[in-house]
């Protein structure tokens, strides 16, 4: 009896010490990686299998576009299906294209028409990471992806910087990429801009000014050059609201091509 009395009394002097105390607010800590892996990473939260690309391999791969970017991933492969026009699509799991959606932050980014002329006009400079989603159900804004989704996640300005990149090659390829951000756009706004530009030139293999290695009189690689464009500022309302305003605009240029090749 004498124990039980006792641990009433330490219970009831614990209560009142905790009432006695103020709660105070905890001051909010952003935790963000900075580098980032260089490898691809398997995302195990996701019920569908998800493969993570990170910003530091994207910018290891140097790779120009967004179908050279994915390349040699898994279940992934980037297809053109008409030299002439330069038309390219992605396929995931060995399906057409037309079931594969890109999105971006989650937002679908191409119609039908446009995921033939547009994949390789995404900006990739600003890219956080990219998410690889294989097998239909990836995405409930697109039911029509059975064969998966890729997912493109921009960066969230935390700082001011400015990012500029600039690269050629042979066959006159030339990329132009940079990227914008501000934290202080307005009292309670924040401004990401990021552009692309690049050209793909002709491939002399056989001295006829064009990549022809069958010798059929058409171009293998045509000669084109891709645009992009993507801004969006983030309007923070409170502590966990928020409102996001995005524009893009892409353009996919393709000249004439010359000495009577098609």
């Amino acid at each position: 009896m004498k124990k039980q009395i006792l641990a009433i009394l330490i219970l009831s002097a614990g209560l009142l010490f905790a009432e006695g105390q103020e709660v105070g607010e905890l001051p909010e800590i952003l935790v963000q990686d900075e580098g980032g892996g260089t490898v691809s990473e398997l995302d195990k939260d996701s019920v569908v299998p998800t493969i993570r690309l990170p910003k530091k391999k994207l910018e290891q791969t140097k790779a120009p576009s967004l179908s050279e970017a994915i390349s040699g991933e898994s279940g992934v492969d980037s297809q053109t299906s008409c030299a002439t026009c330069g038309s390219k699509r992605v396929t995931v799991n060995g399906l057409r294209g037309e079931h594969t959606t890109i999105l971006v932050d989650g937002v679908p980014l191409h119609s039908a028409v446009s995921s033939f002329y547009g994949v390789d006009a995404v900006p990739l400079s600003g890219v956080e990471s990219i998410e690889i989603s294989r097998g239909s159900g990836a995405s409930l804004v697109a039911p029509e992806a059975i064969g998966g989704v890729l997912n493109i996640i921009t960066e969230t300005p935390h700082k001011n910087e400015v990012g500029l990149n600039i690269s050629s090659g042979t066959s006159q390829n030339w990329l132009l990429s940079g990227s914008i951000s501000d934290t202080s756009f307005t009292k309670n706004s924040r401004l990401f801009v990021s552009g692309q530009w690049n050209r793909q030139g002709y491939w002399d293999s056989n001295g006829s000014g064009v990549w022809d290695v069958d010798k059929n009189g058409v171009a293998d690689a045509p000669f084109f050059s891709n645009a992009g464009l993507l801004a969006k500022v983030l309007v923070d309302l409170g502590a966990k609201d928020g409102l996001e305003l995005r524009y893009g605009w892409q353009n996919h240029k393709m000249p004439s091509q010359k000495r009577g090749y098609s």
